[in-house]
This record gives C-alpha cells, structure tokens and sequence, in this order.
C-alpha cells in the first residue's frame, strides 16, 4: 500500500466525494485537535470539488461545548468555526456549523453541585469492567447523537461522519491507560 500523504488525502477527498455525488449529506465533528481538524479540511475539499455535480446537498461541521472548557481553547474553536462559515460563504458552499451542548441535567454545575456526584475523571469511571470517560458520553457525545438526530431530520436523509475516537493514537492510548488523561 502506498502510504505517501498526498495519496493517502486524495484517496480520503474522493471516497468523500463520491459520497456527495450520489446525494449523501456529510457531517464532520471537530474538537479542535489534530485528527478532527484534519478530517474536517479533507470533507471541506471534497465539498468544494464536488460543488458543480451536487450544489444542492448541505453539509455540516459540529462541534460540542462541554460548558467547561477552558475560556482559550472554548474560543479557539469558536474562531475555527467562524473561519469555516466566512471560508464557505466565500467558496459558496454550502457548509454549516453547528454547536452541540450538554442538556442542563447534564451540564457540570447541576450534576455536581445540584445532584453532589462526584466529579468525572477517567479514573472513577468505569463500565462493564473498562474504564471510559463519561464526561465525554454525557457532555459530548450524546448533545452531538442529538444534534445529528436534528440535522438528519432537515436533510431528510442520514448523515455520513467519520469518526476518529476509536482510533486514538498510541501515545494518548498510553496515556489514557495509565490514567492520566484529562477529561475532554
């Protein structure tokens, strides 16, 4: 297999792009890290690439906000995605974003302060005998379920995204598993 970059992004841009040919709506979350972002640019392009064949077809770049963050990176990716809609008005694409947030119950403030659970860390979570961040389940990944219930609706059909949590690399795997990784 060639592992050369440039083929490695044309193969991912064109398996994109065929996907919008025949009518799929695509849908990219972002973080903010390096993985995401990455696989964001590359939807971007296949949407520009194959604006002429399907014009009509919208798609989406979410994102969640934790309510948490820290007030830099939470504005990082707030510039991000303005960048991303001022950078698709320009290349008249038809690309939107969207912020997906925790549901009051979920949020830090009520669960901890309100209910008194303990905070979450990777540490103190576990599930079927694995650790897992349930931060992550309660305060991203199920507003961004919600949100794409929502956006599949208005796009009267499914959403095609990638996803690249199962995939994390060995360095944060590592990481993880000695137990010192921080909550998203």
């Amino acid at each position: 297999m060639d592992r050369d970059i440039h083929t490695l992004m044309e193969n991912a841009i064109a398996s994109m792009q065929s996907y919008i040919e025949q009518g799929h709506v695509l849908a990219a979350g972002v973080s903010g890290g390096k993985d995401s972002t990455c696989a964001m640019v590359l939807m971007l392009e296949a949407v520009r690439r194959a604006k002429q064949v399907a014009p009509d077809v919208r798609h989406y770049i979410t994102s969640s906000d934790t309510t948490i963050e820290n007030s830099s990176l939470a504005r990082h990716i707030e510039t991000m995605l303005e960048e991303i809609d001022h950078f698709a008005d320009r290349q008249a694409m038809s690309v939107t974003t969207h912020v997906a947030t925790p549901s009051l119950a979920a949020q830090f403030v009520v669960s901890t302060i309100g209910r008194g659970t303990l905070i979450r860390t990777p540490q103190n979570g576990v599930r079927n005998g694995k650790r897992i961040r349930a931060c992550a389940t309660s305060w991203k990944v199920r507003p961004q379920g919600r949100l794409r219930t929502l956006l599949e609706k208005n796009a009267s059909g499914r959403c095609e995204r990638g996803h690249f949590g199962d995939r994390e690399s060995p360095g944060r795997k590592c990481i993880t598993w000695r137990g010192h990784a921080r909550a998203p």
